[in-house]
């Protein structure tokens, strides 16, 4: 008998921890991170006009 009590006890602390994990894993969530704006300079403002920046702009 004293198993069966060690089995029961045993599988209503773990069957407690489970019904725990969701609330305890919502502050582990992804948060979205926000969209990059465009510098007040332009698109890549730190570069020089030419060929290579229009290239990539196109």
């Amino acid at each position: 008998m004293d198993s069966w009590l060690q089995y029961h006890t045993n599988r209503r602390v773990l069957l407690s921890a489970l019904s725990l994990l969701p609330a305890l894993s919502g502050p582990l969530r992804m948060v979205p991170a926000l969209a990059q704006t465009t510098p007040s300079g332009g698109l890549l403002p730190s570069w020089n006009d030419g060929a290579a920046k229009q290239a990539i702009l196109d």
